[in-house]
């Protein structure tokens, strides 16, 4: 009994998209405006690029998701690219958000396939759409949320990517209201990706004891 994990496909782009059709940027929306947004990570890095205007809560699968934002006339919408590319929904992006700034989710637009324990049979029939790449990536992502202790209820991000031998993560942290946001990049050899991934746990953790306070700025 009991689940395997075998690994990831191919990631698919992990950065989140700006949804309008009002406005060309996030950036352009006036004060005053109303982006929606499911995520306590987005609504936190809106806030703190854009304390001026209104974010609201969004639930749903992404058909519901847009179908409310006309219903309600928001002047946006921020969802995860992969969903909308695996949608095929492609022509609805008005701008992709920049991960240096937008850090997504850890291991967004990865899948992981697990398989029960007791089929082995099929191990040969997936192994060909793992990617190691991507399964790699996701391992570090992983470690570094379990490093950080996130749990969902605060704001984090992290992102990570392979570079001629050379791996870059960028990870987030940040209390609600986005008054307090940190990004940290950390880059070395691939060889000793998990301890740097645990390295920039510890140096956002450093800065945590701002994270429930809001800035005096």
């Amino acid at each position: 009994s009991g689940l395997r994990y075998l690994g990831s496909p191919k990631r698919e782009d992990a950065r989140d998209v700006f949804i309008s059709k009002k406005y060309r940027s996030l950036i352009n929306i006036p004060k005053k405006g109303v982006v929606a947004t499911g995520s306590i990570r987005r609504k936190a890095q809106i806030l703190g690029m854009r304390p001026d205007i209104e974010v609201v809560d969004v639930r749903g699968n992404i058909d519901t998701r847009l179908n409310k934002l006309d219903q309600y006339k928001w002047d946006g919408l921020i969802l995860a690219a992969a969903g909308i590319h695996r949608l095929n929904f492609k022509n609805l992006i008005t701008e992709y958000l920049d991960y240096k700034i937008h850090v997504p989710a850890p291991c967004q637009g990865s899948l992981g396939i697990e398989i029960a324990s007791h089929r082995s049979d099929i191990i040969d029939i997936l192994n060909p759409i793992i990617d190691e790449e991507a399964t790699f990536i996701s391992k570090i992502e992983r470690t570094f949320l379990r490093s950080l202790g996130g749990d969902c209820t605060i704001p984090v991000g992290c992102y990570a990517r392979i570079d001629r031998g050379t791996i870059k993560i960028i990870g987030y942290i940040s209390n609600m209201e986005g008054t307090n946001q940190v990004i940290e990049q950390i880059n070395g050899d691939i060889s000793i990706a998990e301890s740097l991934s645990k390295r920039l746990a510890k140096m956002l953790l450093n800065h945590q004891i701002n994270l429930g306070k809001k800035s005096d700025s």
